[in-house]
């Protein structure tokens, strides 16, 4: 039944959040969840970058509105996807 939930829920998602999904749903992908935060050997977050890792994962807005990267002159979308992909060196979200 679950299986069938899973389905359904990725036919109704867009090619992007297909992609989204599929990704995060691999073996392994929250490994980083797991992680003993220390300083020492720079494994420790801000608030600022578990709200932006999270919310790429959930697929919400990273941007309150959109804007124009300053390495390339392209829209950035709300979701974060044009810092993450920019081949210009892009732009760090949090």
């Amino acid at each position: 039944m679950a299986s069938f939930s899973t389905k359904r829920f990725l036919n109704a998602a867009s090619h992007l959040g297909k992609a989204r999904l599929q990704v995060y749903a691999a073996p392994g992908c929250n490994r980083w969840l797991e992680a003993t935060p220390t300083q020492t050997l720079d494994k420790l977050l801000t608030s600022s970058e578990v709200v932006t890792s999270i919310s790429l994962q959930l697929g919400v807005d990273v941007y309150e509105s959109e804007g124009i990267c300053k390495y390339c002159g392209m829209v950035m979308d709300r979701l974060g996807w044009h810092s993450l992909s920019c081949m210009a060196g892009g732009d760090a979200i949090y």
